[in-house]
Protein backbone atom coordinates (compact mmCIF):
# COMPACT_ATOMS: atom_id res chain seq x y z
CA UNK A 1 0.00 0.00 0.00
CA UNK A 2 1.23 3.61 -0.84
CA UNK A 3 1.97 5.61 1.87
CA UNK A 4 1.13 9.91 1.57
CA UNK A 5 2.15 11.92 4.75
CA UNK A 6 1.26 15.70 4.31
CA UNK A 7 2.77 18.26 7.05
CA UNK A 8 3.29 21.99 7.51
CA UNK A 9 5.37 23.92 9.07
CA UNK A 10 5.13 27.73 10.38
CA UNK A 11 7.67 30.70 9.27
CA UNK A 12 9.11 33.02 12.27
CA UNK A 13 9.59 36.64 12.94
CA UNK A 14 12.44 37.90 15.32
CA UNK A 15 11.13 40.87 17.21
CA UNK A 16 14.68 41.42 19.29
CA UNK A 17 18.38 40.35 19.05
CA UNK A 18 18.33 38.11 15.55
CA UNK A 19 21.79 38.71 15.44
CA UNK A 20 22.60 38.47 19.02
CA UNK A 21 21.17 35.15 19.62
CA UNK A 22 23.90 33.55 17.17
CA UNK A 23 26.44 34.39 20.13
CA UNK A 24 23.96 33.04 22.92
CA UNK A 25 22.06 36.37 23.36
CA UNK A 26 18.17 36.18 24.61
CA UNK A 27 15.57 37.10 21.55
CA UNK A 28 11.80 37.62 21.07
CA UNK A 29 10.30 35.61 18.69
CA UNK A 30 7.09 34.08 17.58
CA UNK A 31 5.71 31.86 15.16
CA UNK A 32 4.11 33.24 11.78
CA UNK A 33 0.93 31.65 10.13
CA UNK A 34 2.17 31.23 6.67
CA UNK A 35 3.11 28.08 5.90
CA UNK A 36 5.62 25.88 4.02
CA UNK A 37 3.36 22.28 2.77
CA UNK A 38 5.56 19.36 2.61
CA UNK A 39 3.98 16.18 0.59
CA UNK A 40 5.60 12.53 1.13
CA UNK A 41 3.96 10.14 -1.42
CA UNK A 42 5.45 6.61 -1.93
CA UNK A 43 6.69 5.26 -5.06
CA UNK A 44 7.16 2.25 -6.99
CA UNK A 45 9.78 2.83 -9.62
CA UNK A 46 13.12 2.88 -7.08
CA UNK A 47 13.49 6.28 -7.19
CA UNK A 48 13.55 9.31 -4.88
CA UNK A 49 12.03 12.65 -6.30
CA UNK A 50 12.50 16.05 -4.86
CA UNK A 51 10.43 18.86 -6.80
CA UNK A 52 10.72 21.95 -4.98
CA UNK A 53 8.92 24.62 -7.75
CA UNK A 54 9.35 28.14 -5.49
CA UNK A 55 12.76 27.64 -6.40
CA UNK A 56 12.90 25.49 -9.76
CA UNK A 57 14.77 22.53 -8.50
CA UNK A 58 13.57 19.31 -9.42
CA UNK A 59 15.47 16.05 -9.06
CA UNK A 60 14.78 12.59 -9.42
CA UNK A 61 17.46 9.98 -8.17
CA UNK A 62 17.51 6.04 -8.37
CA UNK A 63 17.43 4.87 -4.70
CA UNK A 64 19.85 2.10 -5.92
CA UNK A 65 22.47 4.39 -6.87
CA UNK A 66 22.30 6.32 -3.47
CA UNK A 67 22.90 3.44 -1.24
CA UNK A 68 25.76 2.32 -3.40
CA UNK A 69 27.61 5.42 -3.56
CA UNK A 70 26.89 6.09 0.30
CA UNK A 71 26.65 2.61 1.87
CA UNK A 72 27.23 3.69 5.45
CA UNK A 73 25.09 4.88 7.93
CA UNK A 74 27.00 8.36 9.34
CA UNK A 75 25.37 8.72 12.96
CA UNK A 76 22.70 7.74 15.39
CA UNK A 77 19.15 8.92 13.93
CA UNK A 78 18.17 9.54 17.46
CA UNK A 79 21.16 11.73 18.05
CA UNK A 80 22.31 13.78 15.26
CA UNK A 81 25.47 15.42 14.92
CA UNK A 82 26.85 17.61 12.59
CA UNK A 83 27.44 16.29 9.11
CA UNK A 84 30.68 15.24 8.20
CA UNK A 85 32.32 17.84 5.84
CA UNK A 86 33.75 14.85 3.62
CA UNK A 87 30.48 13.68 3.46
CA UNK A 88 29.23 16.99 2.27
CA UNK A 89 31.62 17.27 -0.92
CA UNK A 90 30.94 13.52 -1.89
CA UNK A 91 27.08 14.53 -1.87
CA UNK A 92 27.86 17.50 -3.88
CA UNK A 93 29.93 15.82 -6.18
CA UNK A 94 26.70 13.40 -6.38
CA UNK A 95 23.83 16.06 -6.85
CA UNK A 96 26.50 18.01 -9.28
CA UNK A 97 26.86 21.16 -7.15
CA UNK A 98 29.92 22.69 -5.98
CA UNK A 99 31.04 21.74 -2.75
CA UNK A 100 31.40 24.98 -1.59
CA UNK A 101 28.30 26.54 -2.99
CA UNK A 102 26.55 29.55 -1.08
CA UNK A 103 23.31 28.96 -2.93
CA UNK A 104 20.75 28.18 -0.90
CA UNK A 105 19.12 26.64 -3.85
CA UNK A 106 21.52 24.21 -4.20
CA UNK A 107 22.22 23.95 -0.53
CA UNK A 108 18.69 22.92 -0.41
CA UNK A 109 19.39 19.78 -2.36
CA UNK A 110 22.26 18.67 -0.43
CA UNK A 111 20.33 18.98 2.93
CA UNK A 112 17.84 17.33 1.65
CA UNK A 113 19.46 14.00 0.57
CA UNK A 114 21.42 14.45 3.87
CA UNK A 115 18.56 13.85 5.89
CA UNK A 116 17.66 11.39 3.30
CA UNK A 117 20.33 9.45 3.79
CA UNK A 118 20.78 10.19 7.49
CA UNK A 119 17.09 9.53 8.82
CA UNK A 120 16.96 6.32 6.62
CA UNK A 121 19.79 5.05 8.47
CA UNK A 122 19.91 1.08 7.71
CA UNK A 123 16.61 1.34 7.04
CA UNK A 124 16.45 0.66 3.63
CA UNK A 125 15.69 4.44 1.61
CA UNK A 126 12.14 3.99 -0.01
CA UNK A 127 11.44 5.38 -3.00
CA UNK A 128 9.52 8.36 -2.63
CA UNK A 129 8.05 11.78 -4.37
CA UNK A 130 8.36 14.49 -1.67
CA UNK A 131 7.03 18.20 -2.65
CA UNK A 132 7.49 21.20 -1.02
CA UNK A 133 5.75 24.37 -1.67
CA UNK A 134 5.54 27.40 0.72
CA UNK A 135 4.23 30.88 1.16
CA UNK A 136 6.80 31.76 2.65
CA UNK A 137 9.54 34.19 0.44
CA UNK A 138 13.28 32.98 0.26
CA UNK A 139 15.63 35.52 2.29
CA UNK A 140 13.68 37.38 4.25
CA UNK A 141 14.04 36.87 7.05
CA UNK A 142 11.14 34.69 7.52
CA UNK A 143 12.44 31.14 8.11
CA UNK A 144 11.96 29.64 5.13
CA UNK A 145 14.97 27.52 4.98
CA UNK A 146 13.86 26.37 8.77
CA UNK A 147 10.67 25.63 7.85
CA UNK A 148 11.43 23.82 4.82
CA UNK A 149 14.35 21.62 6.89
CA UNK A 150 11.55 20.89 9.81
CA UNK A 151 9.31 19.87 7.22
CA UNK A 152 11.70 17.49 5.44
CA UNK A 153 12.28 16.10 8.63
CA UNK A 154 9.16 15.47 10.03
CA UNK A 155 7.87 13.83 6.60
CA UNK A 156 10.82 11.53 6.69
CA UNK A 157 10.83 10.21 10.50
CA UNK A 158 7.29 9.36 9.77
CA UNK A 159 8.42 7.41 6.82
CA UNK A 160 10.70 5.48 8.63
CA UNK A 161 8.40 5.14 11.83
CA UNK A 162 10.62 7.31 14.31
CA UNK A 163 7.98 9.10 15.30
CA UNK A 164 3.97 9.08 14.66
CA UNK A 165 1.58 11.65 15.46
CA UNK A 166 -1.17 11.69 17.96
CA UNK A 167 -4.84 11.51 17.40
CA UNK A 168 -5.30 14.72 17.11
CA UNK A 169 -2.64 15.09 14.21
CA UNK A 170 0.44 16.55 16.32
CA UNK A 171 3.30 15.63 18.13
CA UNK A 172 4.70 13.98 21.32
CA UNK A 173 7.37 16.68 23.15
CA UNK A 174 9.42 13.81 22.34
CA UNK A 175 9.00 14.17 18.49
CA UNK A 176 9.23 17.58 18.39
CA UNK A 177 12.92 17.58 19.82
CA UNK A 178 13.74 14.66 17.57
CA UNK A 179 12.27 16.45 14.82
CA UNK A 180 13.93 20.22 15.74
CA UNK A 181 18.00 18.36 15.90
CA UNK A 182 17.49 17.11 12.60
CA UNK A 183 15.83 20.69 11.11
CA UNK A 184 18.93 22.07 12.92
CA UNK A 185 21.14 19.96 10.80
CA UNK A 186 19.56 21.07 8.14
CA UNK A 187 20.35 24.48 8.96
CA UNK A 188 23.73 24.17 9.64
CA UNK A 189 24.50 22.65 6.29
CA UNK A 190 21.90 25.64 4.64
CA UNK A 191 23.42 28.64 6.11
CA UNK A 192 26.67 27.30 8.21
CA UNK A 193 26.61 28.78 11.93
CA UNK A 194 22.77 29.11 12.72
CA UNK A 195 21.40 30.14 16.49
CA UNK A 196 18.91 27.44 16.38
CA UNK A 197 15.77 29.82 16.92
CA UNK A 198 14.46 29.60 13.64
CA UNK A 199 14.45 25.43 13.00
CA UNK A 200 13.07 25.82 16.78
CA UNK A 201 9.97 28.22 16.59
CA UNK A 202 9.05 26.50 13.02
CA UNK A 203 9.30 22.86 15.07
CA UNK A 204 7.52 23.71 18.26
CA UNK A 205 5.41 27.11 16.82
CA UNK A 206 1.17 26.56 15.77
Amino acid sequence: MEEEIIVSSPGKIIFHGEHAVVYGKIALATSLDVRTHTRLKDRSDRCVVIDLPDIGQHLTWKVDDIMTQFPHTVCNVLEPGPADGQLMKDMADFIGIQSETHDTKNLALLSFLYLLHSISGNIKIPAVHITVISKLPVSAGLGSSAAYSACLAAVLLMRTNLIKPTKDGTWSTDDLDLINKWAFQSEKIIHGNPSGIDNSICTYGR
